[in-house]
């Protein structure tokens, strides 16, 4: 909104006291006036009170497009349209009459050329010894930023326009991540209708494999560089995941601090599917060429190679890894450099295919002849380099020894072929049967030869007859599978592959074939077959949850009955929701990033895995603490792995039960132990105690005798000293010491008696009259010196002539001491106070005792535990967590009632109540 200055500030500047006489509207100098307002920018007037303009600035002028004169002494209903001066009077009338000091409202003013321009007007009283005088107002044009209200409107009406008919995904967040808005096309994409994805975490969604990584990608790396491009998975409304190309770019306010993010987003599962089977396909074509006999090399658009085949060694002689960054020149026979150059460079990238011969230098200094096929790569229009499959053709110039020793190697290679090999003419008779092809079927190839093929079975004979046509016809066949005869007659499990010979004019004339026994392979596939529904049974009839997962999601791709009935999911719910639906996400991570934290812990032969405890959850919200033991398998080349989760959620019950009674056992011990020594060492403070005391209460007694003797030589002699002090002081100070020391003697005596009395076990059998203001007096002997450390405000008030009550005098000692060290324990500070009171309660009769303190208080939500045994908060400074599950017992055990009154920072109130006899 436009921003104005209060009017009543401007007029106090305009109209100082004495500059207006009372009585005046405004100053008596025009010219003073007009030398104070006409360098303001914005349009300023004034009025007398029934609306006649008297005095206005150079803006106001140009706004109207008047000149002062043409303004001075008209009214509204003079300068503007009807309805615009009916909204001006209107609103200097409301002014008036409700006595505010200033009012603003938004109007239009038409000036002398036509031009409408939107305002608000802020009007103000002037007011000169106590009345109203005159209307002072200041004017602010705010067409500008109205047009640019509604540019913006429609602006963003239009992107709403666009997004909403996008195909891809455009989404706004804020800058905590949470969608603000989402296109139409996300129905589409996800699943989801945008609507529900409002408001909703955009990591929600996202693959848990993925979520470290765009975490950091859109908290830190974003807003450092404003935009980013990242691809992920995002999960689909159904369960499976998509991947999504997306840009990031930050959104700014108008103090161009980052208060959010705009992603625009594509659906690139198949491109990411595409590029990964381009990948393999990349990385079989290596795995070819690498044992390809024949040279294949690639190089960049300067002739330097970047790959070539593991046969450059063989037939060339050179390390082909050594190769690598040379230049494909180097090696080339002078006499074919020109040629080849103009062949590569010109022909090559004009045609994109070229077929050569040329000589190569071997390793050991003599040429051969290569036959090479060149073609460049692109990338879109632009070459980027080239791509050889050469052959040695050397021995091919030597044309008829190329011939023999070609003849010689197939003949070689067909003979010592493992796998049988044969050739039939057009009619189904053997021309070719090698040795391996004898061993397999039993007959020799003078018994085979020119003869119809007789291997497939009389109900395959039909079969063969229409593979033979086909084959005539130049069809290939590859991995066929089917049974052929021997000549024992049993029937053989093979696979075949066959392809067409040709004559010099190119007709078919025969069929050449390879014959693999795969019989064994068949028997294996039934073993695995039957091995695998024997794990099918295994695995079901397993006493533990167990599941299937693939090894890179851990999605679950199967599970047994028994994780069904524990996790209460069916089969088709965990396939759809995995671990999630069983773990916590902080869990799933932790559980994740356990199992591959290492490389190896995947692989084929690692041990088995384990990860315990492991809290999950059922559909039921209860949590089971599972103990996890997974490995990998693999079947028909598939790998899984597989675990399984065994419940110990009461294993771990019992053992931590046995825990907490093997403490407790511990710490009672520790307590019969403490209770016995503190008896011994009262006994053993006590007797030299008495030494003390004696000596010190006789000393007394003696003392007048000395101090007559003492003062007879100080008489005598002034200069006398005794202990170093000057006798006089001595003899001041001598009498002050013997009675601290009998004083601190009867103190000891009184704590050692009370500590005895404290530490001795009461009768169980006898009760007696108890006095409660005894056993406080003795329990504050005990506790004097921990008082006076932990506070300066310790309050006692006992109330005279309580009634004694029935039971044990060391046990209710006991409550006391440790309810008023739990007091002391909890002050803050030396000027947080404790108060003890006593009290006779008359319905029903009984002894109030509270104690308050003014401590820290107990947390609400540990109010309800504070009265079991061995629960404290005080482990590292000694706490036991059995003081007020002790004071609770004695005093249940004497008909009694404990309770506590806590608010955190402003202390606790114990009360006890005892029935008296």
């Amino acid at each position: 909104m436009a921003r104005f200055e209060d009017p009543q500030d401007t007029i106090k500047s305009i109209l100082r006291p004495g500059n207006v006489s009372a009585g005046e509207a405004l100053p008596t100098d025009p010219g003073l006036f007009d030398n104070m307002i006409r360098l303001l920018p914005d349009p300023i007037f004034f009025k007398n009170l029934d609306g006649s303009y008297q005095r206005c600035n150079a803006a106001f002028e140009q706004l109207l497009g008047k000149e002062r004169a043409e303004i001075v002494d008209k009214t509204d209903y003079d300068l503007f349209l009807p309805s615009i001066a009916h909204v001006n009077r209107h609103n200097d009338i409301c002014l008036l009459n409700a006595g505010l000091p200033s009012h603003r409202y938004e109007t239009s003013i038409v000036s002398r050329n036509g031009r409408r321009r939107e305002v608000i007007i802020q009007i103000a009283l002037i007011t000169i010894e106590g009345g109203p005088t005159g209307i002072f107002g200041i004017i602010k044009d705010i067409t500008e930023r109205r047009r640019a209200e509604t540019a913006l409107r429609e602006r963003k009406d239009l992107l709403h326009r666009i997004t909403d008919n996008m195909l891809d995904l455009v989404s706004e967040a804020d800058q905590h991540g949470f969608f603000r808005y989402l296109s139409p096309s996300h129905g589409m994409v996800l699943g989801f209708a945008p609507e529900e994805l409002v408001g909703t975490w955009l990591y929600d969604l996202m693959h848990p494999d993925d979520l470290e990584r765009m975490r950091i990608t859109f908290r830190d790396t974003l807003p450092a560089l404003k935009i980013v491009r990242a691809e992920f998975r995002y999960r689909h409304a159904d369960g499976h995941y998509l991947w999504l190309e997306t840009i990031a770019k930050c959104t700014t306010d108008e103090l161009n601090r980052v208060n959010g993010a705009v992603f625009a987003s594509r659906d690139v599962t198949e491109r990411v599917r595409a590029e990964k089977a381009l990948r393999n396909n990349e990385e079989q074509l290596r795995r070819i060429t690498d044992h390809m006999p024949a040279l294949v090399s690639a190089a960049d658009l300067d002739g330097l190679f970047t790959y070539l085949s593991p046969s450059h060694r063989g037939i060339l002689g050179f390390d082909y890894e050594a190769l690598i960054g040379t230049c494909l020149w180097d090696w080339m026979h002078p006499d074919d450099m020109e040629r080849m150059r103009k062949a590569f460079q010109v022909t090559l990238p004009e045609k994109k295919r070229v077929h050569e011969e040329f000589r190569y230098r071997h390793v050991d200094g003599h040429y051969i002849w290569l036959e090479t096929v060149a073609k460049c790569t692109m990338e879109g229009l632009r070459v980027t380099g080239s791509i050889f499959a050469s052959r040695d053709i050397t021995e091919r110039r030597r044309a008829e020894i190329a011939l023999r020793e070609v003849n010689q190697t197939l003949q070689a290679t067909i003979q010592a072929s493992p796998l049988a090999i044969f050739v039939l003419n057009r009619e189904g008779c053997i021309q070719l049967w090698n040795p391996a092809a004898r061993q397999m079927f039993g007959w020799t190839e003078e018994e085979v030869k020119g003869k119809y093929y007789r291997l497939a079975p009389d109900y395959l004979d039909l079969e063969f007859r229409q593979n033979l046509a086909r084959m005539n016809r130049g069809e290939k066949f590859h991995g066929q599978e089917t049974k052929r005869r021997c000549k024992d007659g049993t029937l053989l499990d093979i696979s075949f592959s066959t392809a067409p010979l040709y004559d010099q004019k190119g007709r078919i004339i025969g069929t050449v074939g390879i014959l693999e026994d795969i019989t064994e392979r068949k028997r294996t596939e039934v073993a695995l077959r039957e091995s695998e529904e024997l794990f099918r049974q295994i695995f079901e009839q397993n006493e533990d949850p167990a599941f299937l997962f693939d090894p890179d999601t851990l999605a679950i791709l199967d599970a047994n009955a028994v994780a069904v009935r524990l996790y209460g999911y069916s089969k088709k719910a965990l396939r759809a929701g995995g671990l999630n639906l069983i773990m916590k996400p902080v869990v799933l991570t932790s559980f994740a990033r356990k199992l591959v934290k290492e490389q190896a812990g995947l692989a084929d032969d690692a041990p088995w895995r384990h990860v315990s405890p492991l809290n999950t959850i059922a559909s039921s919200g209860k949590e089971v603490m599972a103990s996890f033991r997974g490995r990998l398998l693999r079947s028909r080349g598939q790998v899984y792995f597989y675990g399984t989760f065994r419940d110990i959620t009461e294993k771990l019950r019992i053992r931590k039960e046995r825990s907490e009674m093997q403490a407790k056992l511990i710490q009672a011990n520790k307590m019969t132990a403490i209770g016995t020594l503190a008896s011994g060492i009262a006994h053993e403070i006590n007797n030299p105690n008495n030494y003390l005391l004696a000596n010190a209460q006789f000393l007394e007694e003696a003392w007048p005798d000395i101090q007559h003797t003492l003062q007879e030589h100080a008489d005598s002699d002034p200069d006398l000293t005794i202990g170093g002090l000057p006798v006089q002081e001595a003899l001041k100070d001598i009498p002050q010491l013997l009675q601290s020391l009998i004083e601190g003697s009867r103190r000891i005596k009184n704590i050692v008696t009370s500590l005895k009395d404290f530490s001795r076990q009461d009768d169980e059998s006898t009760r007696r009259p108890v006095d409660i203001n005894r056993v406080i007096n003795a329990a504050l002997v005990i506790l004097a010196n921990k008082i006076k450390k932990s506070t300066d405000l310790f309050n006692c008030t006992l109330s005279a002539g309580l009634p004694p009550i029935m039971g044990h005098s060391q046990k209710i000692e006991q409550v006391i001491i440790n309810l008023l060290i739990n007091a002391l324990q909890a002050l803050p500070h030396r000027q947080a106070g404790v108060s003890l009171t006593t009290s006779l309660q008359e319905s029903p009769r009984s002894v109030v005792i509270k104690i308050r303190d003014q401590g820290t208080g107990i947390p609400e939500e540990i109010r309800g535990r504070i009265l079991d045994p061995f629960f404290t908060t005080k482990h590292k400074t000694g706490g036991t967590g059995l003081g007020l599950s002790i004071c609770y017992a004695i005093i249940n055990d004497h008909k009694g009632s404990i309770d506590f009154a806590s608010e955190a920072g402003a202390g606790t109130t114990v009360t006890v109540v005892l029935p008296v006899l």
